[in-house]
């Protein structure tokens, strides 16, 4: 995403050298307290500049920046204390303009994050972020500043006694009879508004961006902030960039922010596979393998089943369960580390709980789409000692707005190809858990090399690759390698110029359009039933891996010393297991709507859209497995086989099928 406050980073510092010239008085008062600190919470440099760059931009470089900015701000970083710090503001120099403060956030893990700091509550021993970190010169106006939270049925009148208003935007969304009374309750009831769009990678939807434009007129100022900016579709947020605090800029940091990323991957290969003809039920085990025969019975190993399988996933768990024991050994009792496991479907999810529980003895928390609310408030208590979980598997939840910092190891049990989901997994762990200590953190995340995400780790600038830790072995503490304090910045940006693009002839034109248009991204599928009609999903076979050896663990750290390894080969230590897991049609039903909100949500469009997606994808599973019977006829063997291919369904349903089933009149 393209800077916008380059060509005034020199301009910037000379202001503020020179002690804020040009604000307003109330603003100057604002900052001085606010920054001079001698004791109690103390504001991090990185939460400064933010805060100071958009005094800047709305006071200074209004005409130039405009009122819509962007913080691009690592988790773990304290946005939330960035974007309260901006109300306590606004409210402090700026009261006469702004009528309401509307913090708008995408779902419910996010709203009870904001909830918790923004509502007194004996979470936050009856304080609000406001009077907690007394963010403005005035103690009655920090004590003054109320919020009020609007529920889904709720009445809207409760926006006219508050000054901030935290809501998920899907209660603003038009397309609803009560949420579009919300929005037409502040539209025409409330004054000037502040909005402030946290997780605003997410603001891509439809519906998302007719609410801010229907808001537009009476939106004085927006506030975007988010750790990954870049959206579902691959395109950003409308707000200008003016400040980028990033992974790489956290651990470069002379005071850490965020933990360090240590990556454990198996090096393993499969010693027993089990195939079973679905047709004759005859079953055949496999464990005498020629190079040859090796190669051609591991092309019938779909990718999903290195982590999936159970005999490699009793493997994977192992290894996570080893650096759970060390970071435990490293808390020494003062806080309780926690495993965090990421799987694609919610039958993987109930299978990964199992092993924990049965096979490791550990007390596993499943949140899932279809989880209660005692579940998702048992997820915000997890990592205290109250809480009896020492782990948490989630499917599709639990990727932003819940920060427990207690996680120290992140399990990862299905494939990540998008960069802001990537992002956002791992982002779980990177809270600290000593956040006043100066003191280097670790996160370990347990991977399989067969997933291929050495692409994620160069992105989120993890630390060191090594080789050298044997099955069985403890982990042991690790060092943090040294980086360097020296971070790149642009020199003189007054100078800056424009280079004209040079002069292309006509058959190199031809040949760059040729190659912008591999490029680009996926076409529109309009005959996407006749594509769909012709996928055939071989059923006739199932395969299993029912026995791996690990020889070792691969330490990564990808980052400055990316690509140098340490080899230490020892004996190996042999996982065997197979499936036993008993499915019915409830559960292949919520597996099949977990797939629909991933691919919704993965693809940036509206939820509104899931029914007719659901639909769709339920008519092609019964078309295709069950030969166009319904799915409450499906005996064992038909449901094993969906579940089966639930990945390959997904793949099925390309971005250009997608595109063109809600490109269709109507939809």
């Amino acid at each position: 995403m393209p800077d916008s406050f380059v060509h005034y980073e020199e301009e910037f510092k000379n202001w503020v050298m020179s002690g804020y010239p040009g604000v307003r008085t109330e603003t100057l008062e604002f900052i001085e307290h606010l920054f001079q600190r001698n004791s109690g919470l103390q504001i991090w440099a990185h939460q400064k500049e933010a805060i100071l760059r958009v005094v800047y931009s709305y006071e200074i470089k209004v005409k130039e920046l405009g009122n819509k900015y962007l913080l691009r701000i690592v988790t773990g970083g304290g946005k939330s204390l960035i974007i309260a710090s901006i109300i306590a503001w606004l409210k402090f120099a700026h009261s006469i303009e702004f009528d309401k403060f509307i913090l708008i956030c995408p779902n419910l893990i996010v709203k009870d994050r904001l909830t918790s700091d923004f509502i007194r509550s004996p979470d936050n021993d009856m304080k609000t972020v406001f009077e907690k970190w007394s963010l403005t010169p005035d103690s009655d106006l920090n004590k003054s500043i109320n919020a009020t939270v609007l529920e889904s049925g709720g009445n809207p009148q409760n926006m006219l006694t508050a000054h901030v208003v935290i809501t998920n935007i899907q209660e603003l969304y038009t397309t609803g009879t009560n949420t579009a009374r919300n929005l037409d309750f502040l539209v025409t009831k409330v004054g000037s508004i502040a909005i402030f769009n946290d997780e605003a990678h997410n603001s891509v939807a439809d519906e998302f961006t007719r609410v801010l434009s229907i808001l537009k007129s009476k939106t004085l100022q927006r506030l975007d902030t988010t750790a990954t900016p870049e959206r579902a579709d691959g395109s950003y947020p409308d707000s200008k960039l003016i400040y980028s605090f990033d992974i790489t800029a956290a651990m470069d940091s002379p005071f850490p922010v965020i933990k360090n990323i240590i990556v454990l991957q198996p090096e393993s290969h499969i010693v027993e596979i089990t195939y079973t003809n679905t047709q004759t039920k005859e079953r055949k085990k496999v464990t005498d393998f020629t190079p040859e025969e090796m190669e051609q019975y591991e092309k019938k190993v779909k990718p999903f089943q290195w982590i999936m399988d159970a005999a490699p996933m009793k493997m994977l768990l192992s290894i996570s369960i080893n650096a759970l024991a060390q970071k435990k050994r490293e808390a020494n009792g003062e806080y309780k580390p926690l495993l965090f496991v990421v799987t694609m479907g919610i039958e993987d999810a109930k299978r990964t709980k199992e092993f924990l529980e049965n096979e490791f003895k550990l007390k596993t928390l499943l949140v899932t789409e279809e989880s209660d609310d005692k579940d998702r408030e048992e997820a915000k208590k997890i990592g205290s000692f109250s809480s009896p979980y020492e782990a948490v598997v989630s499917v599709f939840m639990l990727r932003e707005g819940w920060d427990v910092a207690q996680v120290s190891v992140v399990l990862l049990l299905r494939k990540i190809s998008s960069q802001v989901f990537g992002q956002q997994i791992i982002g779980r762990g990177l809270r600290k858990i000593r956040k006043g200590s100066s003191d280097p953190e670790i996160l370990f995340v347990v991977d399989h090399p067969k997933l291929d995400h050495n692409w994620l780790w160069k992105l989120m600038n993890v630390s060191r690759i090594r080789q050298d830790i044997l099955p069985g072995e403890e982990i042991g503490e690790e060092e943090i390698p040294l980086r360097s304090n020296f971070i790149q910045k642009l020199v003189n940006p007054d100078k800056l110029i424009m280079i004209r693009p040079p002069v292309i002839d006509a058959s190199f034109q031809m040949k760059l359009q040729e190659i912008r248009k591999k490029l680009k991204d996926e076409e529109t599928i309009l005959n996407w039933k006749e594509n769909l009609e012709a996928v055939i999903y071989d059923t006739s076979e199932s395969v299993e891996i029912t026995a791996v050896i690990m020889d070792r663990i691969r330490r990564k750290s990808v980052g400055k010393k990316f690509g140098s390894e340490v080899e230490d080969k020892g004996k190996g230590q042999l996982f065997t297991g197979s499936s036993s897991f008993v499915l019915n049609v409830g559960d292949v039903t919520d597996e099949i709507v977990t797939l629909v909100k991933a691919m919704i949500e993965e693809n940036a469009y509206d939820i509104t859209k899931q029914e007719r997606l659901y639909n769709i994808v339920m008519d092609h599973v019964c078309h295709k497995f069950l030969d166009d019977k319904p799915l409450s006829s499906a005996n064992k063997e038909e449901l094993e086989n969906i579940i089966r291919f639930i990945p390959e369904i997904k793949r099925n349903f390309s971005k250009g099928i997608l595109k063109g089933i809600f490109s269709e009149r109507g939809n």
